[in-house]
């Protein structure tokens, strides 16, 4: 992310920014959204219906080839996370074990229910996730799963230690970007991870 003289970020002219106030479905289904039959059954079995409206503009941007950059912003419980993990689920291939997508979350009870919401998307699929956040993380050994999900803290300690292997990573999402700004040292460890 490139910020101004004022510190503000900048966008680069490729990004895609959505503002979304209201949770209300659209008038597309998720059928319309091109994704795989496995994905449809977590999604139906998760007990949506139809896509929100943020789901409807952000996945098919997200799954254009070549990717974009997105920048999404909408109300809380307008379907955010589950756009973000259906165009993760989408991407990745799961005949490679290695990890493919990152999350950062600014906290641990986010980056767990970020989990929750993945693994029941992905029920149907052979995805690997897993949570890279101080309670969870082994001692010892590599850090497994196509999809990591985690805080900028940990996953930025574990990349340092070489614990992570960022070698297959294709994806990485800022989930409430902007309050990990407003933390001081966040900026810094979201760069180490983005490099």
């Amino acid at each position: 992310m490139n910020m101004s003289a004022n510190g503000s970020p900048q966008h680069p002219e490729h990004d895609v920014l959505i503002e979304q106030e209201d949770s209300e479905s659209s008038d597309i289904s998720f059928e319309d959204l091109n994704l795989s039959r496995d994905l449809l059954k977590g999604v139906y079995n998760c007990g949506y219906a139809k896509p929100s409206q943020i789901q409807a503009l952000a996945v098919p941007r997200l799954l254009r080839d070549p990717p974009e950059h997105l920048i999404a912003q909408a109300q809380s419980g307008t379907g955010k996370t589950a756009a973000f993990s259906l165009a993760i689920l989408s991407r990745i291939d799961f005949d490679n074990p290695s990890s493919q997508a990152i999350v950062l979350s600014p906290t641990r009870e986010l980056a767990r229910q970020i989990v929750d919401v993945i693994k029941s998307l992905a029920k149907f699929t052979p995805a690997s996730v897993n949570k890279v956040i101080p309670e969870s993380v082994p001692q010892v050994g590599l850090i497994e799963g196509q999809i990591l999900i985690g805080t900028p803290g940990k996953l930025g300690d574990m990349m340092k230690r070489r614990r992570i292997d960022v070698s297959c990573v294709k994806m990485l999402v800022l989930d409430e970007a902007d309050c990990m700004l407003e933390f001081q040292g966040f900026l810094q460890q979201i760069e180490i991870i983005k490099k």
